[in-house]
């Protein structure tokens, strides 16, 4: 998933200002982090900075989250990759 930057919801104080991000089918992610993907305090409060940190949920910690905040869905925490079927063993 990745987030536009809209300049007018940008703002914290902003009643559009959100982390969510838009699930897409598939991301083009680069050393620089996920193409298209804004992040307000990289650009803002570290004026640019090139590093990205790129955020990956597991169903299974989503599903544990719903369970103390069931109307949360994916993009929601502002992950990039949301990941399923995971075997940890």
């Amino acid at each position: 998933a990745s987030k536009e930057y809209p300049p007018e919801h940008s703002l914290p104080a902003s009643k559009f200002y959100t982390t969510q991000k838009k699930s897409q089918v598939a991301i083009d992610l680069r050393p620089e982090g996920v193409v298209g993907d804004y992040n307000h305090y990289r650009t803002m409060a570290l004026t640019g900075t090139p590093d990205r940190a790129v955020s990956l949920l597991t169903s299974d910690a989503l599903t544990q989250l719903q369970q103390v905040y069931p109307h949360v869905k994916e993009g929601d925490l502002g992950e990039n990759i949301y990941l399923d079927g995971l075997d940890y063993t």
